[in-house]
């Protein structure tokens, strides 16, 4: 009995790690006319997924999280795996200046249902 539950609990985490996103690619430039850069990456996952995206500006020591000024896609909604995804971020609107930020992505599958409008109980 053990063996079996061991095997499906290997079998679960196995699927979990093949079906899992990732995040690939990842380049930004910062565009001098406006000063704000444009983040682009690739997204691997299961078709028929959506994903939202948290982005993570950092430069030396300094990390912003809960960014107020970040567009694009995965961010103002959820969007699905594709190559050459975009998201603008402005830090000047964050009370931040430009300079060498780097980022990090991390991807989660999003939660959200259709529901058709109508009359619920």
């Amino acid at each position: 009995m053990n063996k079996t539950v061991l095997a499906l609990l290997l079998l679960s985490v196995l699927s979990i790690l093949l079906s899992a996103q990732t995040v690939s690619n990842l380049r930004a430039v910062l565009e001098p006319s406006c000063s704000y850069y444009i983040i682009t990456y690739d997204l691997s996952g299961k078709a028929g997924d959506e994903y939202l995206i948290n982005l993570t500006p950092y430069q030396g020591n300094q990390e912003i999280s809960n960014l107020r000024y970040a567009s694009g896609q995965g961010i103002d909604a959820a969007t699905t795996a594709g190559k050459d995804l975009q998201i603008f971020w402005h830090p000047g609107l964050e009370g931040e200046k430009p300079g060498n930020w780097q980022f990090r992505i991390a991807a989660s599958v999003s939660l959200m249902v259709r529901v058709e409008g109508g009359t619920f109980m």
